[in-house]
């Protein structure tokens, strides 16, 4: 998560170790750059501190043994849910059903959502 006025970006990486710092020190950049890039597009006058006076923090973040589909889904709960300092909301794997679901009704029922669902699906969606 992007912090522009303090300058740092939040890491939140639900698969974390100390090998992934160079990756995300990459991806750092590359969305840099392309921040950099729409603000100078889109905003007259507005622009991003030096990439050298970012800094990359880490939050320790509850920590799931997960296996490479609930990577991802943990990643958007953080998102949801970390204020900057903590979650919001603290889970654990065996809430990871219950996430699962949040995140897709969020998904499904979010507004412009054109999808045709099948009716078992919406059914469960309106309780």
């Amino acid at each position: 998560m992007f912090d522009m006025h303090g300058s740092e970006v939040h890491v939140l990486d639900p698969a974390y170790t100390s090998v992934r710092i160079s990756v995300h020190r990459e991806i750092h950049k590359l969305v840099h750059s392309s921040l950099a890039k729409c603000l100078s597009y889109f905003f007259d006058g507005w622009t991003l501190k030096s990439i050298d006076c970012w800094k990359l923090l880490y939050p320790t973040l509850p920590l799931f043994d997960l296996n490479q589909y609930d990577s991802a889904i943990v990643m958007l709960y953080y998102a949801r849910y970390y204020n900057g300092v903590e979650l919001d909301a603290p889970s654990n794997k065996a809430s990871m059903l219950e996430i699962r679901h949040s995140i897709m009704f969020d998904i499904l029922s979010s507004e412009g959502n054109l999808a045709s669902l099948p009716i078992s699906v919406l059914q469960v969606m309106q309780g």
